[in-house]
């Protein structure tokens, strides 16, 4: 049955209830399936915008680095692996929309900066310093890395605007 259908039924003043009833529960599967559709173009929109920032912050971040303290690009690094990315940002881009969008009601589903700080940390700041320490990277490499993961506090946002 129609959610808060008896509520609205309780209000109206109708002799007929059956057909008012009928009335309202039409009304609401109208509002709800444009609802829907509205949260569905936010969500794609969300996705859209949160691939094209994980996909574009990292090569500005990077470039800064290699031009004002030296970084050196990795070796082997061509357009194929560039190409490889694209699938795997839409991928991760997907991921951190829907985990935002079903996250509603919750209090990380309310801050996209709170979420975005949470991804920042257990993306970003973990596995930089993993790589640092494991790997033995530049510590150059690591803060660029920890600087291109404050994307995900700007991809927050984006998702909190969208789902709104």
């Amino acid at each position: 049955m129609c959610v808060g259908l008896v509520e609205r039924l309780a209000e109206t003043e109708c002799s007929c209830s059956c057909q008012k009833m009928a009335v309202l529960c039409r009304e609401y599967k109208s509002q709800n399936g444009r609802q829907t559709e509205m949260n569905m173009k936010r969500f794609f929109a969300s996705v859209l915008l949160v691939s094209a920032s994980w996909f574009i912050f990292p090569i500005i971040t990077y470039g800064l680095f290699e031009r004002f303290f030296g970084l050196v690009p990795p070796a082997g690094f061509g357009w194929a692996d560039l190409l490889i990315m694209i699938p795997i940002n839409v991928l991760g881009a997907f991921i951190f929309s829907l985990m935002f969008f079903l996250a509603k009601g919750s209090k990380i589903g309310e801050n996209g900066l709170l979420y975005g700080f949470l991804w920042l940390l257990g993306f970003s700041v973990v596995g930089e310093v993993g790589f640092w320490m494991v790997f033995k990277f530049s510590p150059i490499i690591m803060i660029a890395g920890i600087t291109s993961g404050l994307g995900h506090l700007i991809n927050g946002l984006i998702v909190e605007r969208l789902r709104e």
